[in-house]
């Protein structure tokens, strides 16, 4: 057992659990794997990179008794102008059903890539009150390393028993809850994206370059190992996050390019135990595209490293 595999709160799953954790489990009735890798494909036509659930790369190998969890497809709103949008709850109700997942459930989510594939589909079960769910420490890189079972083929269909009793929070911010944060010093606006991206040197396929007016950088890079892509250890997360200012009662607003990468550092600040900050779900997507919103570009001098 790792040191984030604590069990002794059977109504809340550990945030974080580990390979041979897992390995330990499998075959367990009330557990659900997700692997929820997503792929970005250039497509000229849009002039945007468009998300795919890597369900090729799922079928050639994966955790045995895993099932493929197509972020967009599956737990995003269905009809938005925007990718990635927060689900509503009859739809988030459906896909969990239909993934197998019930009252009784421990979810366990991974990625093939970035690990913050996997802490997205965690903050939308959060958003609706379920607090069942896991990340693989590592994701699927540490599972192979560690020379873990396989398996090829389809998802598995599995039953979903009981429905969970859903209890939407309030966790996103917007537009507006942004705009009245710039310049607070107790709601600290944060920018997950690499440091190219906050200062404007790397731009994005549409819309303007650059971050936020007064948002300082913590790229969710940052957050984990770069050997072995875990999580940093907890003192070095909350010492990170506190030098983003994530430390206050407000807990301050994270943000990214569409509401992915922010997702790391919103667990990462549940992890450390410190105040969970909004996420602001149409991130760059909707900021960057409306000139009349306040951007800064320039040096990434605030940026949260090592």
């Amino acid at each position: 057992m790792s040191r984030h595999d604590d069990l002794s709160t059977p109504t809340r799953a550990p945030l974080l659990v580990s390979g041979s954790w897992l390995a330990d489990c499998l075959g367990s009735p009330d557990l659900r794997i997700l692997d929820s890798t997503t792929r970005l494909v250039a497509d000229a036509e849009r002039g945007l990179d468009r998300p795919e659930g890597d369900i090729e790369g799922f079928e050639a190998s994966h955790i045995p008794g895993a099932q493929f969890l197509d972020l967009q497809r599956d737990l995003s709103a269905a009809n938005a102008s925007l990718l990635f949008m927060a689900p509503d709850e009859a739809a988030f109700a459906t896909a969990i059903a239909r993934l197998g997942i019930g009252r009784d459930s421990h979810v366990v989510v991974y990625s093939r890539g970035n690990p913050w594939w996997a802490t997205r589909v965690w903050w939308v079960f959060r958003l609706f009150g379920l607090d069942n769910v896991s990340i693989l420490d590592g994701g699927w890189k540490n599972w192979i390393d560690e020379g873990r079972p396989v398996e090829t083929g389809p998802s598995r269909q599995l039953s979903a028993g009981s429905a969970p009793r859903l209890q939407p929070r309030r966790m996103i911010a917007t537009c507006e809850t942004v705009l009245a944060a710039i310049g607070e010093p107790q709601r600290p606006i944060v920018n997950a994206l690499p440091p190219a991206n906050f200062s404007g040197a790397s731009a994005p396929s549409k819309g303007r370059a650059g971050r936020i007016a007064g948002s300082v950088n913590l790229p969710a890079g940052e957050l984990l190992d770069p050997q072995s892509g875990c999580f940093l250890p907890v003192a070095v997360l909350a010492k990170r996050l506190n030098v983003a200012g994530l430390s206050g009662k407000e807990g301050g607003i994270a943000y990214c390019g569409g509401g992915i990468a922010a997702s790391a550092v919103a667990f990462s600040a549940v992890l450390a135990g410190l105040p969970e900050p909004l996420l602001y779900d149409a991130s760059l997507q909707e900021w960057a595209a409306d000139d009349s919103l306040p951007m800064e570009t320039g040096p990434a001098a605030n940026s949260v490293g090592s």
